[in-house]
């Protein structure tokens, strides 16, 4: 809810409230799970119990479907009932089993009730797979197959096959004793989006008399960049990678013969000296070693080492500008 409370310009309202029913289910509704073709009469019970309402009066109004029967007993008067459900042969073609169960309930405020029921088919006869699917635009012709499995007793048999697709042929084959749907696709084949395609099998089993195989078209996928990038003939897979090393500008002090690296130190006249790598020949003496600290060097005596530098010219790590 919104207001024109600055502080609180929106407010959440909630709500608590009990549904009242007429009668209580238990199930709520009747599933009978997978069913062959073959499988016979099957049963199934619900319990219905008093509601908020008031007393109950059930009574069987209507079944939306055929293929059940239903049975009502009253177990104890006004309060519980028990309602039987029984499916069975002819089972239905399709792969869904599905209807209704309408009952009068004799409370005013919630006169009727419906109860569904609904149950999975396993067909007489399916293919594996369910669908041809085809890629458009096939650089070479193409045979697609698809295998024809019973269920049950005394399997039946594909005896013509068709296909409402003028652009492929379909025939009829068996391998190891199994009966196949073959599709031929020819080279450079294009979907009609118009209309569905399918391929229609006529057997000499009197329940399930024809099948059907829809044909469906394959959607072309795009390659990736990363494909494209590094796919056969693209200049970029050929070409090897590239790298760019960047030199510093200016006058840079040459590296030493050596070929070593370590940290310089530049003095006030603009001498480099690298100790390091050639340290120096001079003997120590006992005073520089206690009074002149490692790594450091007295700026009195930084003339001399550069004399001493013009001296040995052939000495290493002696670098000036």
């Amino acid at each position: 809810m919104l207001t024109n409370d600055r502080q609180t310009p929106k407010q959440t309202l909630s709500c608590k409230a009990k549904v009242k029913s007429a009668l209580k289910l238990e199930p709520s509704r009747l599933n009978f799970g997978l069913i062959t073709s073959d499988s016979g009469p099957q049963t199934k019970t619900i319990k219905i119990t008093r509601g908020d309402g008031g007393p109950l009066n059930l009574e069987v109004q209507s079944q939306e479907k055929a293929k059940f029967t239903t049975e009502l007993r009253e177990i104890e008067p006004g309060e519980v009932y028990e309602l039987d459900v029984t499916v069975g042969p002819p089972w239905p073609t399709k792969n869904m089993l599905r209807g209704s169960v309408k009952l009068k309930t004799g409370v005013e405020n919630a006169p009727t009730e419906s109860i569904t029921v609904y149950a999975k088919m396993q067909p007489r006869v399916d293919t594996i797979p369910n669908r041809f699917m085809i890629r458009p635009n096939q650089q070479s012709d193409v045979d697609l197959t698809a295998q024809l499995r019973w269920t049950g007793e005394n399997p039946g048999r594909a005896t013509e096959v068709t296909t409402t697709d003028p652009q492929v042929t379909v025939r009829l084959d068996e391998r190891n004793g199994r009966q196949l749907v073959v599709l031929h696709v020819p080279a450079g084949y294009q979907p009609d989006s118009r209309r569905t395609k399918k391929v229609i099998v006529k057997t000499d089993d009197p329940q399930a008399p024809t099948v059907e195989i829809p044909i469906r078209a394959q959607s072309a996928r795009k390659p990736s960049r990363a494909a494209q990038a590094t796919g056969p003939g693209s200049p970029t897979a050929a070409q090897p990678r590239k790298r760019t090393i960047r030199r510093p500008q200016g006058n840079t002090p040459a590296r030493p013969s050596t070929g070593a690296r370590a940290p310089a130190n530049r003095d006030r006249s603009g001498a480099i000296s690298i100790s390091e790598i050639a340290p120096s020949n001079e003997p120590k003496t006992a005073e520089n070693s206690a009074n002149q600290p490692p790594g450091e060097q007295k700026p009195e005596e930084q003339p001399q080492r550069e004399d001493k530098t013009e001296e040995q010219p052939e000495q290493a790590g002696r670098i000036t500008d």
